[in-house]
């Protein structure tokens, strides 16, 4: 029994997270799924797309959440992970733009910079915090 407490114990502390955040505003699951349909498409200049999207402030939801997912993993340096949608737990790059979200949200400046800096290449950093900025205006 001792090793199962330790277990779950365990689990939670790796995800971070007690519930889901943003689960009632469908985000994660959006996210997702747009992360489904973008796994065929051709890599993105995430910096390029982003000024494209700074041109038109008239820019849909659905197009800010596409060039997040189609240009995180330029902007990470490294490949990204999203779980299927309805998925009740989450990988470490949900968690990890999750808690960016939040913090953006919370006006956590020093944790929002430590989160942005600890992943993010230099050069991308203004433009997914414009990202994550139009995002977190759509969020109840």
């Amino acid at each position: 029994m001792l090793i199962e407490f330790s277990q779950s114990l365990h689990a939670t502390s790796r995800q971070g997270f007690y519930e889901i955040p943003f689960k009632g505003s469908g985000l994660i699951d959006f996210l997702r799924v747009t992360h489904q349909l973008c796994r065929t498409k051709p890599k993105l200049d995430f910096i390029r797309a982003c000024d494209i999207l700074k041109a038109r402030e008239e820019a849909a939801l659905s197009a800010y959440v596409e060039t997040l997912v189609r240009g995180l993993p330029a902007a990470l340096q490294s490949a990204t992970n999203f779980h299927n949608p309805g998925c009740s737990e989450l990988s470490f790059d949900e968690a990890w733009l999750t808690r960016v979200i939040q913090t953006h949200i919370n006006q956590d400046e020093s944790s929002l910079a430590f989160l942005v800096r600890s992943r993010v290449k230099c050069d991308a950093r203004s433009h997914l915090l414009y990202i994550i900025e139009k995002l977190s205006l759509c969020l109840p």
